[in-house]
């Protein structure tokens, strides 16, 4: 059945989320002047003391960089939920969103060691430096390493065992370093920084040419209105559980620095409540009783709610 949002109520939602990024992005550059890199009492600081500065330095500005990233798909998102409606499949951008705040709150998860928070993010680099030489490859239809890629994986290695132990195979290549499987896949790092493996798997068998799936989730401009073919928690959902990734992995990025908290609350809080005031009560409660987050609620993606098969809702 066609559900029709009428352009005001299209409208109203997505403002609640569009102020959201640039909001934050003036908050963080005025509190990070006051308090460069991080605060005196925060968690980076006890990690740089522990080892060197430029280190945790170097795991921080992959972190702030996958949240800049996962911040523009999400301004991309409300775009493209805002009349007049885009053929863009919304679905695979909010999977780019997960993945990029996947990446940001691995990396500055509270609970691990400076020692595993370095691992974490040599594993990646090591990893985006390897997607990058395999293009390269394809491009110059190489089969071996050149010595440019030798020569920087060298460096990585060799920056990164002062630190930790480091596993290389026979064949040259990197295995493990410190506790961290350098072929560890994006896969783990949503189930273990945002416990989200089933929205990404779900999320993935959309982008993934699921025709039938995609029609069901469709937008059409009908008159004035934006027609779209999702119950009132499909489209919700778009909105709110990005707002979940996102916002767990800036909530662990203004701990981590030592930034004031309580703003970021205030704004979450004012966020939420904007985007659910158009569901019923009755679906919110069901919805609620899986929170275990009292900042941000645990909005998901189910197979039920994207339109999947009976068979695959449990």
């Amino acid at each position: 059945m066609l559900l029709e949002l009428t352009m005001k109520q299209a409208v109203e939602m997505r403002e609640a989320l569009e102020p959201l990024v640039p909001a934050l992005d003036d908050h963080v550059q005025k509190e990070i002047r006051k308090i460069w890199p991080w605060a005196a009492d925060s968690l980076a600081a006890r990690d740089a003391s522990e080892t060197e500065r430029e280190a945790i330095q170097v795991a921080l500005d992959q972190a702030e960089g996958a949240i800049v990233s996962a911040g523009s798909h999400l301004l991309a998102l409300l775009r493209i939920l805002t009349p007049p409606a885009r053929p863009i499949p919304a679905w695979t951008i909010a999977r780019t969103i997960l993945e990029a705040s996947a990446r940001s709150a691995w990396l500055l998860d509270p609970d691990i060691t400076y020692m595993e928070r370095i691992s974490r993010n040599a594993a990646l680099i090591l990893q985006d430096r390897e997607e990058h030489y395999k293009v390269e490859k394809m491009n110059s239809e190489r089969s071996v390493e050149n010595s440019e890629e030798m020569q920087e994986r060298e460096i990585i290695v060799g920056r990164t065992r002062k630190f930790v132990n480091v596993e290389i195979s026979q064949k040259g290549r990197v295995t493990k370093i410190g506790e961290v499987d350098t072929r560890v896949t994006i896969t783990s790092i949503v189930k273990s920084a945002l416990n989200a493996e089933r929205d990404f798997r779900l999320l993935s068998a959309l982008a993934h040419q699921r025709v039938t799936r995609q029609r069901s989730m469709a937008m059409e401009i009908t008159g004035m209105r934006l027609g779209i073919t999702m119950n009132e928690l499909q489209y919700v959902s778009l909105l709110a559980a990005p707002l979940r990734w996102y916002g767990t992995a800036v909530w662990r990025h203004f701990t981590y620095c030592g930034l004031d908290t309580s703003w970021l609350i205030k704004t979450l809080e004012e966020i939420r409540f904007a985007i659910i005031k158009d569901i019923s009560g009755e679906m919110w409660d069901e919805w609620s009783e899986l929170a275990k987050n009292e900042v941000i609620p645990p909005y998901l993606i189910s197979a039920q709610i994207v339109g999947m098969e009976e068979r695959f809702w449990t």
